[in-house]
């Protein structure tokens, strides 16, 4: 009989223990899911104080989820009201959807951000509200590059009117088309520096007659362009054209 009692006592020990365990063990979904929760609590107050504390604005490699964007915003708007702002932001390689994309740069408006990075980021639809508020911003060096699935077109037609000074718009895979659009479209902006190199060689020589006429009217000083089709010959006459011109244009303007 006590035998019996002792082994049910035993039973009844380890049925506990093993209980107990599970409750706190993280093969438990609901453990799991709670240390998830207060990892990413946690990971939003670190991102929130590197920004309004740190004065850092580098989140490059960030998994951005909700919960981390909004804690970007929150710290986007309280840095306005710093007297010593953050003037740049660095999202290059950022895991995010569109969604906390345009829920940030939506928060830029009105801030002191001179130098935005989405480089390498694969963004997409984001091109209408980045044109809308770039308009509303200080940003003055914009660098899109790696975004091959991202509308170029509609953030080109709306140059005119922003501050962008340096505009990096590599491995796009942008073609000879496209890359004519861009260059008329430094006409009625302030560019001088522009990075359309590295798009998979579908830039040709056909590029050169339009930078002709249309680049002695810029602000441009640099035109980047290796990594695409065209000649070393048409690279000198490009590079002649850019030699010596600069100051006379800023005065005829």
């Amino acid at each position: 009989m006590n035998n019996k009692k002792n082994c049910l006592i035993s039973i009844m020990f380890f049925s506990f223990i093993i209980v107990s365990f599970y409750h706190v063990s993280p093969i438990n979904p609901l453990v799991r899911r709670k240390q998830k929760e207060q990892g990413n609590i946690q990971r939003q107050y670190d991102l929130e104080h590197k920004l309004n504390v740190d004065r850092n604005g580098d989140f490059s490699g960030e998994h951005i989820n909700k919960g981390i964007a909004s804690a970007i915003v929150i710290a986007l708007e309280a840095d306005k009201r710093s007297p010593v702002p953050v003037k740049v932001l660095n999202f290059s390689n950022c895991k995010f959807d569109n969604r906390q994309v345009i829920r940030i740069i939506k928060a830029l408006e009105g801030s002191e951000i001179t130098h935005l990075d989405f480089s390498g980021c694969n963004l997409t639809r984001i091109g209408v509200t980045l044109a809308r508020i770039l308009k509303k911003t200080k940003i003055t060096n914009l660098n899109l590059s790696g975004n091959e699935g991202m509308n170029l077109s509609i953030i080109i037609k709306n140059l005119s009117g922003t501050k962008i000074e340096n505009l990096n718009l590599s491995r796009n895979k942008i073609n000879t088309e496209k890359a004519i659009n861009i260059i008329k479209a430094l006409e009625n902006c302030s560019i001088e520096i522009l990075d359309i190199s590295n798009q998979h060689e579908t830039i040709d020589d056909s590029i050169l007659s339009v930078i002709e006429d249309v680049l002695p009217h810029t602000w441009i000083k640099i035109l980047r362009l290796f990594g695409n089709s065209i000649s070393e010959k048409t690279q000198t006459e490009i590079d002649y054209i850019l030699i010596d011109r600069l100051e006379v244009n800023r005065q005829d303007r």
